[in-house]
């Protein structure tokens, strides 16, 4: 999650969508803050973003090593048992919170939701039923696994269901895996689909809702 701190309340405010715009106003004195000294926070854990992108590469090779750590855990003697359950419960959380910190450094939060959101893809005249696995204003990741293997260039239609509203949206393959994962850019996004989709974040958002 992005925030920023009230100057007069010391209230955190949550930016649940980007960075791009300017001000945001604070819920609890409801004053007009302007949108810098962004943080980033995922469980217990909060740093300022331009720290998070300076040291970007140090981060990113410390997941690496602990998801190498987990695989090490789950093949050890004993893993099976109630310490190796414990701590491979606990890297599990790590590395969770570890890679929400690293989406905080992209310009629009990735939202992973409540439920499973159904989506369809069509690819030359084709549909082909995928599902929702995170999503922002700028752009979504679909497990479509029973669609063809698609080029980087290649450009989709979507359409998924957002706060009520069917939406039909266009996007270019940014990335894909053998698995069939795709990572989405939106072009052309219209205003009222952004608002749809923003409103669909708000509800369903698991990254906003309070930590029990």
């Amino acid at each position: 999650m992005l925030k920023i701190e009230c100057p007069d309340c010391a209230e955190w405010v949550s930016l649940p969508f980007d960075i791009e715009i300017k001000e945001t106003s604070c819920p609890k004195c409801a004053r007009t803050i302007p949108v810098k000294d962004v943080f980033v926070s995922a469980g217990p854990y909060t740093i300022h973003r331009d720290v998070l992108i300076k040291n970007m590469y140090r981060y990113k090779k410390l997941l690496s090593e602990a998801e190498k750590e987990f695989e090490d855990v789950e093949g050890a003697p004993g893993g099976g048992r109630k310490g190796g359950e414990i701590t491979a419960k606990s890297v599990t959380m790590f590395i969770n919170h570890l890679k929400e910190m690293l989406s905080g450094c992209r310009g629009s939060t990735r939202h992973t939701l409540e439920g499973e959101i159904a989506a369809k893809i069509k690819i030359n005249g084709r549909n082909f039923q995928c599902k929702v696995v995170n999503i922002s204003v700028s752009g979504l990741c679909l497990d479509a696994s029973g669609s063809p293997e698609l080029d980087l260039t290649d450009e989709i239609g979507i359409t998924l269901t957002c706060a009520g509203k069917e939406l039909e949206v266009a996007g270019k393959i940014a990335w894909a895996n053998k698995k069939g994962v795709l990572g989405v850019k939106f072009t052309g996004l219209t205003a009222g689909a952004r608002e749809a989709i923003e409103a669909c974040i708000t509800e369903k958002s698991l990254i906003l809702k309070p930590r029990k």
